[in-house]
């Protein structure tokens, strides 16, 4: 693992900074476990709140078909 990080430093290094974002990108291709993990948690929470704001934006006729009340949504995101 080990060779893996000092290879992403230099490639950081040597390349244009892109920001702290192309950083963490980079540390996650290269198997940095708490960095994906980071990122994993960060994607999933990104598409619960997607999931969410969907819901939300369904009239209460098609929430009744398919088996939810408005009142139920955000109770299924906690």
């Amino acid at each position: 693992m080990e060779a893996a990080s000092s290879s992403v430093a230099r490639r950081i290094q040597g390349a244009p900074s892109h920001g702290p974002l192309a950083v963490l990108v980079e540390l996650a291709a290269a198997g940095s476990g708490p960095f994906r993990r980071a990122l994993e948690g960060i994607a999933a929470a990104r598409r619960r709140a997607r999931a969410r704001r969907d819901l939300h934006g369904l009239n209460d006729h098609f929430l009744k078909d398919i088996g939810i009340e408005r009142s139920q949504i955000d109770r299924l995101f906690d």
